[in-house]
């Protein structure tokens, strides 16, 4: 009986080993299957991280890029507007020397029409006292012949 008792014990002890074993393996089996999903959320967290910053970047570097084709644009607005400018003030400048030089021009002939106007006076002028003076020669000549004429009669009626 006691070797029964014995050998029932030892197949007991044996069943709990073995029970414990598959308990042992089940537990680890739990912990390995906790420890892969823990290491997936880790890499499931991990591609989140990357995700959302690879989109911080793209939105960065869109935000970036819309800031520097803005600038550009108005740098190239700016430019433009200072090249209108610049083409308007010499159309301004060329205008200004046309109108300058017009000026001067109807100025010129303005002074040349009163240089010739005022010459051709003192032409008639000098033709008007060169006639009055040939006019009184030959009066005072007409005269002197007429005193002549006189004198020669008054001295011929003596």
């Amino acid at each position: 009986r006691r070797g029964d008792a014995a050998a029932k014990s030892a197949h007991d002890l044996h069943l709990e080993r073995i029970q414990a074993q598959k308990e042992l393996e089940a537990l680890r089996a739990m912990q390995q299957s906790a420890d892969r999903r823990h290491r997936m959320q880790q890499r499931k967290q991990a591609n989140a991280t990357l995700l959302q910053k690879h989109h911080e970047d793209l939105v960065r570097q869109a935000a970036e890029k819309a800031a520097r084709e803005a600038e550009d644009a108005a740098l190239q607005k700016e430019r433009e507007e200072k090249r209108k400018q610049r083409e308007q003030a010499e159309q301004n400048a060329r205008k200004a020397m046309i109108e300058e030089y017009k000026r001067r021009m109807a100025e010129e002939q303005a002074r040349e029409r009163q240089d010739r106007e005022k010459a051709e006076a003192e032409l008639a002028a000098a033709r008007r006292r060169a006639i009055e003076e040939f006019k009184k020669r030959r009066q005072d000549r007409k005269d002197e012949e007429r005193q002549m004429v006189d004198d020669v009669n008054t001295a011929l009626d003596k």
